[in-house]
């Protein structure tokens, strides 16, 4: 039987409690950002002519615990 993990941690900018997936989660010096927080960044980095940051498409979903590293 295998099962999933998810980590439960705040936003490092709104500071909201969110779940995601520990392995694909945005981060920067161990501090996750929730996908709200990432999409609205990456809007003002567009409108900016910057590069979005890439959201993978599993960052906010359950990780299979075989996964976990």
């Amino acid at each position: 039987m295998s099962g999933y993990v998810v980590l439960t941690t705040t936003c490092g900018v709104c500071g909201k409690m969110f779940h995601c997936n520990p392995n694909r989660v945005p981060s920067k010096d161990n501090q996750a950002f929730c996908q709200e927080c990432v999409e609205e960044a990456n809007l003002e980095r567009v409108k900016l002519g910057m590069d979005a940051h890439p959201i993978h498409p599993e960052a906010y979903k359950p990780l299979p615990e075989q996964e976990l590293r």
